[in-house]
This record gives C-alpha cells, sequence and structure tokens, in this order.
C-alpha cells in the first residue's frame, strides 16, 4: 500500500475551508463541523500523527473546517438562519421581497470572496509547517 502523503501546504488547506461552504447548502454547521471533524481526524491519522502530537497541520485543519462552516452560509437563504431573518427584517421594512435566486446572485460571490480572504488571513496567522 502507498504510503499517505503529508497533508500540508495551501491548496489542502483552501480545500478544508472551502468544503464546510459549499455542504451548508444542505446541512447545519453543526452537522458539518462533525462530518468534516471525523474526516480530518482520518487524514491525520493516516499521515502517522500520534494523539497528543503537536502537528501543525491538525490544527491548521481543524481552523479550515471552523472557519469554512463559520463563513460559508452567505451564499444562499438557507445557508445560516440570519440570512432568512435578514430577508423578513427586509421584507417588512421595505415591503420588497427577495426570493432564492435574487438573494444567491448577490450572496454567492460576497461568500466566495469572503472564504478566499479568510483562508488568506488564517494561512497569514497559521502559516503550513513541513517537518
Amino acid at each position: 500500500m502507498p504510503k499517505a502523503r503529508k497533508a500540508t501546504g495551501f491548496g489542502l488547506s483552501l480545500f478544508w475551508c472551502q468544503g464546510p461552504r459549499k455542504e451548508k447548502y444542505f446541512l447545519h454547521s453543526h452537522a458539518l463541523m462533525g462530518i468534516f471533524v471525523g474526516v480530518v481526524l482520518k487524514v491525520i491519522e493516516a499521515q502517522g500523527v500520534k494523539k497528543g502530537d503537536k502537528s501543525n497541520p491538525a490544527r491548521d485543519l481543524m481552523i479550515m473546517i471552523a472557519a469554512g462552516a463559520g463563513v460559508g452560509g452567505f451564499g444562499t437563504p438557507i445557508g445560516v438562519a440570519s440570512n432568512m431573518s435578514a430577508i423578513s427584517m427586509m421584507e417588512s421594512a421595505t415591503g420588497k421581497s427577495v426570493n432564492f435566486a435574487q438573494w444567491t446572485a448577490v450572496g454567492y460571490p460576497v461568500m466566495f470572496v469572503t472564504v478566499i480572504l479568510t483562508w488568506g488571513v488564517l494561512m497569514l496567522l497559521f502559516p503550513p509547517h513541513h517537518r
């Protein structure tokens, strides 16, 4: 069996930051965190990192999951509950309604830029380290 490659670097961290963002359209943030944490634990285990090791990739991937799940909900009205509240308050205040497509047309680009900026900040704060 081939040896597992080290899961470090900018590309993989961006993947883990992006992952929870996409699935937020279907599942709640807490459920996604549980799913992705389980996957990352297996990836870390495949790298040979033992429990209690001070692994920067393990820390970095966990932080990326939390960040991706946190900022990934702007894209659609169902991404996070506050989007539905914002739509309701806007309709009450202005009398104008926003449908799913209208919200997504504006929200998805904003969310995409926010995820990329969040990833960049996290790369500055927690740069990947190679052993």
